[in-house]
């Protein structure tokens, strides 16, 4: 029996052909990793919302907020971080010294998580409280889109360079893998193998791998169906030819 072999083994674009095909394969498991990502970030928030509002209640049975303007300077920190905590209604007396308190706590770049508690506390001079307008800090707000996983990182690729920079910046196909997935490797930290598939180095995102493809190619815009990391993005603008220009 004859066996065939190739003494060169596979070729480059053998390869990123292999890569392509895979990560396309990958893409309707897109929207269960983008879910379990927003699933996990909103969790945190409301864990950090449950907290400040419990802290305020432990405080107030213990003595330490008598009145608004001890729960202004209790609650500034959280501010800062942009949380906001409120009471929406004034606390009702229930007799015997103590009176039932209503507190809300939310997240000001994820308004529609709101931590509702309610207590029964000592009786105290706290009213109806709405915080301060406040400066927050500048910074980027939480992009709920900046998805790092490496499964949609290897399909963004995949259809960025079939789909747009092979048939529309005019890219010769195999320019086009080398440039995305090598910047895609290069931004892969092995040392996180055991967190796979969140593998990417530390602050990188598909968002910033994306702006440095675009600085190897000379600043070109990704059109709104590659811009995944767009908070208003929606998956069906994949298959809408208006999206790709």
């Amino acid at each position: 029996m004859k066996y065939l072999k190739n003494a060169f083994g596979m070729t480059l674009i053998e390869v990123l052909v292999a890569i392509a095909l895979f990560s396309i394969a990958a893409i309707p498991l897109l929207g269960v990793f983008r879910e379990s990502v927003i699933t996990n970030a909103d969790s945190k928030i409301r864990t950090k919302e449950a907290t400040i509002a419990q802290s305020i209640a432990e405080d107030i049975k213990a003595g330490n907020i008598k009145n608004n303007n001890d729960l202004q300077k209790k609650i500034f920190p959280e501010i800062q971080e942009g949380y906001y905590l409120s009471v929406p209604e004034n606390p009702q007396s229930i007799g015997n010294g103590l009176m039932k308190y209503k507190f809300q706590v939310n997240y000001q770049y994820k308004t529609n998580l709101v931590y509702t508690l309610y207590v029964v506390a000592p009786a105290t001079n706290v009213t109806t409280y709405i915080p301060p307008t406040v400066n927050i800090p500048s910074g980027s707000t939480i992009n709920y889109r900046d998805i790092s996983n490496i499964f949609t990182v290897f399909a963004w690729g995949a259809l960025a360079a079939i789909l747009f920079l092979y048939p529309i910046v005019k890219l010769n196909l195999v320019s086009a893998f080398s440039i995305v997935f090598g910047t895609i490797v290069d931004a892969i930290d092995l040392w996180k193998i055991f967190q796979f598939p969140y593998i990417l180095k530390d602050g990188y995102t598909l968002k910033t791998i994306a702006d440095e493809i675009s600085a190897k190619i000379g600043n070109i815009n990704f059109p709104p169906a590659l811009q995944w990391w767009d908070p208003n993005f929606d998956w069906r603008w994949l298959f809408d030819p208006t999206k790709w220009k």
